[in-house]
């Protein structure tokens, strides 16, 4: 679901938003982030996922929100929100070393992705 919400926020960037050029350079920022974000859960579940019927689910709730007639950053705002932060703070407490590690560095950027898309 990361590459997905890059390219809610790629898609917001290029329609008519009144905001500060700052406001604009951080979503731009926030892109970046989620191909990042996608290497380290790609790594991840090389190492650890066991069973693929849950990519499977992502593709649902990626499929679900993408149908909604919402704006782009409300799209990215619900996936962050929704799935992103609830799934990062399991895999912090039960995923071991590794995943927490991983899901804290992760989560730094999700909570600003989500103050700065739901702010804009």
């Amino acid at each position: 679901l990361e590459l997905p919400v890059g390219e809610w926020v790629a898609d917001a960037t290029k329609r008519e938003l009144n905001i500060n050029p700052v406001a604009k350079d951080l979503l731009l920022s926030n892109i970046a982030d989620e191909t990042v974000h996608y290497k380290a859960f790609e790594f991840a579940a090389d190492d650890y996922l066991y069973d693929s019927r849950y990519l499977g689910e992502a593709q649902l709730i990626y499929e679900d929100i993408d149908s909604l007639p919402d704006h782009p950053l409300y799209k990215s705002y619900y996936c962050e929100v929704g799935a992103f932060l609830v799934s990062l703070a399991v895999l912090r407490v039960f995923g071991g070393e590794s995943l927490s590690i991983m899901s804290a560095n992760v989560s730094r950027d999700e909570y600003r992705h989500v103050a700065g898309n739901g702010g804009v």
